[in-house]
């Protein structure tokens, strides 16, 4: 999704070129339940580097994505964020489990038409009324079946407006400034998956609440979950099995190389209750996404493999138990896919800490490519 500005503001970006200031590199901030984290890349030879980066952690039941402008404590948060670093334009993630995604059978029109022909169909897909929410739509395939009078499939994006208005009233509180909003998914999809992969990946991007799965194809978010589970359950687990406090529990879920070989695995086997709910989940959507008999295209691409991200992913062994489990490959997460080379430029971030960036990662891109 490229921006939730007013319905059809959208079409005269296209038509008009922005100003100079809207195409330089902007700050990428995702907000979540637990913290705001911030990513700037800038242009450099072969490619971007990192210029700011950070995270701020968000006191607990402070966030609130219905009226997130009215959190007093959220903006000082941001407010001091944008004065430390000095900058005021920014590319903000919105909630996932706001949204609403969903295919539709189009015919070739003009890029004004198509909106307006989309629009007349929100409401029969989502559950608001067209004018209480923001739109976006990629053309993603040709329709191959002669007899179909539609020429083209759409992925649709749709938000409720009330949710994108109270977080650009709370950036603007901060005296920042949203150049575009995109959904957590779309940006995570920006970083993960290559320019110009028309591959299909089924991504996992685990919070401290909440995990998001989705399914992206030909980098485009088709379809996905948000699931009421998160870190937060792997932490408890943890506490509970070696009756220790949630800081320690945090350390050692970040860190296993604090245990012994025996103690790792030990740690692993007290996870299995969560861990194994969220690989049925994996595992649902996989088997709706590869085995679905209504589809727009008789040779819909069957899920490649999986991708990992967010802090929890890391957790020794979870990528060979799902792989195993699921019969599909897991990787984890290399969010600089489309930013840098490894081989030409050492990020400050590691690694295991850049998968909690996923998101902040790709809305930053926008303005480098």
């Amino acid at each position: 999704m490229q921006t939730f500005p007013e319905i059809g503001h959208n079409v005269f970006l296209r038509l008009f070129p922005p100003p100079v200031y809207m195409r330089m590199p902007a700050v990428g901030i995702d907000i979540s339940s637990q913290s705001v984290r911030f990513l700037q890349f800038e242009r450099s030879h072969g490619g971007a580097k990192i210029k700011i980066v950070g995270e701020e952690k968000i006191p607990e039941g402070a966030y609130n994505s219905e009226e997130i402008h009215e959190n007093d404590r959220l903006v000082k948060i941001l407010t001091d964020i944008r004065e430390r670093y000095g900058f005021h334009f920014v590319c903000a993630s919105l909630p996932d489990e706001k949204a609403y995604l969903f295919k539709i059978s189009v015919p070739q029109l003009s890029e004004k038409e198509m909106r307006d022909h989309i629009e007349l169909k929100l409401e029969e897909n989502v559950p608001l009324a067209t004018s209480e929410v923001l739109f976006d739509y990629s053309i993603i395939s040709a329709i191959r079946d002669p007899k179909s009078e539609s020429a083209l499939e759409a992925a649709v994006s749709v938000f409720p407006k009330q949710v994108a208005e109270s977080h650009a009233r709370l950036f603007a509180m901060a005296g920042l400034m949203p150049r575009s909003f995109h959904i957590a998914a779309e940006a995570v999809a920006r970083a993960l998956v290559r320019r110009g992969d028309a591959g299909t990946y089924l991504i996992v991007n685990f919070g401290e609440k909440k995990t998001g799965i989705f399914v992206v194809s030909r980098e485009v978010v088709l379809f996905g979950s948000t699931l009421n589970f998160g870190g937060e359950a792997m932490t408890l687990g943890i506490q509970k099995h070696f009756g220790v406090d949630r800081a320690k529990a945090v350390e050692i879920k970040r860190d296993a190389s604090l245990l012994a070989d025996k103690e790792t695995m030990t740690l692993f086997f007290s996870l299995m209750n969560p861990i194994s709910a969220l690989r049925d989940e994996i595992n649902r959507l996989y088997l709706y996404w590869n085995t679905h008999e209504d589809r727009a295209e008789e040779d819909r691409a069957k899920i490649d493999r999986v991708i990992l991200c967010g802090g929890d992913s890391r957790i020794r062994g979870l990528d060979e138990y799902l792989s195993l489990s699921l019969g599909v490959p897991v990787d984890l997460a290399d969010i600089w896919t489309n930013a840098f080379s490894l081989e030409k430029y050492l990020p400050s971030l590691a690694h295991d800490d850049s998968l909690d960036y996923a998101a902040a990662a790709g809305l930053a891109l926008e303005g480098i490519y």
